[in-house]
């Protein structure tokens, strides 16, 4: 069977269990939901050097759509996530991934009487469906996995009150040879817009 028709399956097993387990912790103070879409290109830098907003872009590209759902926050300024994301790669490749995060938010800033922002970072799993072609390219052996591990660094604005829009790199790893060869992985920078509710 192909991994076409595999990818439905692949869905469900993956994320269903996330939410299913921001289901089971209904006496948390917050219960917020949302939900994301984004836009982003491979940028063939490191992650150090996307943070520093240098970026050497090609012709691969990443939309991704997303759910996620707010569990604490701890005295309005951190608040802590989780998000199941679903990604369509075009261009370069062509394939689909799918990735689980917890994540980590900074809500205070002093400028936020102006325009309310936060920060965020997430660590998790990432799987894709086909070994993805330029992380073949960028590891030393040519070898890379479908499991990952997956990271975001994410900066976002609040436009309307339940309104954001969003900066994020969005990262594969495999962590230095501990999942895959090194340099194996890729990074996207993307923009996008989320709903809270």
């Amino acid at each position: 069977m192909s991994d076409k028709k595999n990818t439905p399956c692949w869905i469900i097993s993956f994320l269903a269990p996330l939410f299913l387990l921001a289901d089971a912790v209904p006496l948390l103070a917050h219960e917020k939901w949302f939900v994301s879409f984004y836009g982003g290109i491979y940028s063939d830098t490191s992650l150090i050097e996307n943070l520093y907003f240098k970026s050497a872009i090609e012709n691969s590209y990443i939309n991704v759509i997303s759910l996620g759902r707010e569990l604490s926050v701890y005295e309005e300024k951190i608040a802590v996530e989780i998000e199941g994301q679903l990604g369509f790669h075009h261009g370069a490749q062509n394939h689909q991934e799918m990735n689980c995060a917890i994540i980590l938010r900074w809500l205070s800033f002093p400028w936020d009487h102006y325009v309310d922002t936060s920060f965020a970072i997430g660590n998790g799993i990432s799987y894709a469906t086909v070994a993805p072609d330029i992380e073949i390219e960028n590891a030393v052996n040519g070898n890379t996995n479908q499991w990952l591990y997956y990271m975001m660094v994410e900066w976002a604005f609040t436009a309307l009150s339940q309104w954001e829009f969003f900066w994020r790199i969005h990262h594969r790893s495999g962590i230095y040879g501990l999942m895959a060869d090194d340099d194996a992985g890729s990074n996207f920078i993307g923009f996008g817009i989320r709903f809270r509710y």
